[in-house]
């Protein structure tokens, strides 16, 4: 039998799965952005992003929780 552990926004997610690892054409499509632009956010301190043999990888629980934090800081200021 099967452990299961909370995932991303409530799901459940089995133990031993593997999460979902972008890569940087993966983020252009996600994010709407271009090739440069992609490369610029995964160079940033704040980004949830890490090499692999010299590529870059983002998994995609962290870029959503990115974004959600992003998002909510823009509300944020949007309110004051």
């Amino acid at each position: 039998m099967s452990e299961v552990s909370e995932g991303t926004e409530g799901e459940a997610r089995e133990e031993g799965e593997l999460m979902r690892l972008l890569t940087i054409a993966d983020l252009q499509d996600v994010l709407g952005v271009g090739r440069n632009t992609a490369y610029e956010l995964v160079k940033r301190q704040d980004f949830p992003a890490f090499r692999v043999g010299g590529q870059w990888r983002i998994r995609e629980e962290k870029l959503i929780e990115w974004c959600d934090a992003r998002a909510e800081d823009e509300e944020h200021l949007v309110a004051l």
